[in-house]
């Protein structure tokens, strides 16, 4: 279990020489794990809600924009992510960081496509709930 933790941050690989990108990559599950839980979570508070909004909408553009030029569901940020994994001899063996994650962190292996359906109608839940929300706050009836 440690072992996979490590392996999952990036610092624990056969290429130990590389300790600058085992930073890149812990900097990286950082990063990307606030993204993750601030698109889940950035909706419910007023003064966050604006902050959500912008956010969501770059996540729009990545999957659906440049999407048309890589692959549908497409994410900028864990392209650049994956690549220091493999650069640092880790496999993620998917194109989804929360699979990735998921598969790391849970004895459960998830079906990409499935987990993929599922983010992205909770990401359209809570943008919706966001754009609302916000609504409500600055504009009401």
């Amino acid at each position: 279990m440690v072992e996979g933790i490590l392996i999952f941050l990036g610092v624990y690989s056969l290429n130990s020489y590389m300790w600058r990108e085992r930073l890149y990559s812990v900097l990286f599950h950082l990063l990307h794990s606030s993204i993750v839980l601030f698109s889940l979570t950035g909706w419910i508070f007023s003064p966050t809600r604006p902050y959500h909004i912008v956010l969501s909408f770059s996540i729009l553009f990545s999957w659906y924009v440049l999407g048309l030029f890589y692959y549908p569901g497409y994410c900028l940020f864990t392209d650049h992510h994956f690549r220091i994994l493999r650069k640092i001899g880790i496999d993620p063996g998917c194109n989804s960081y929360i699979k990735y994650t998921l598969d790391h962190i849970t004895p459960f292996r998830f079906e990409e496509a499935r987990l993929n359906t599922v983010i992205t109608g909770l990401f359209f839940c809570f943008l919706i709930a966001s754009i609302l929300l916000y609504l409500r706050d600055h504009w009401p009836l």
